[in-house]
């Protein structure tokens, strides 16, 4: 992405949300709301805590 072809815009007052989930063929599992930046660490903890609980059979 060539910095001189992006243009910023801000939308309905730029503010966002973010958040992880995960679905499958089976079911939907959490939603769950990410307030920090998301690196391995958190990723694992969620995955640990959220992705395996959920593809329990």
């Amino acid at each position: 992405m060539d910095p001189s072809c992006v243009v910023s815009m801000v939308q309905a007052g730029g503010g966002g949300v973010k958040v992880w989930g995960i679905f499958s063929w089976q079911s939907l599992g959490p939603l769950l709301p990410i307030e920090h930046s998301l690196n391995a660490i958190p990723y694992l903890s969620i995955v640990a805590d959220h992705v395996h609980p959920s593809t329990k059979v």
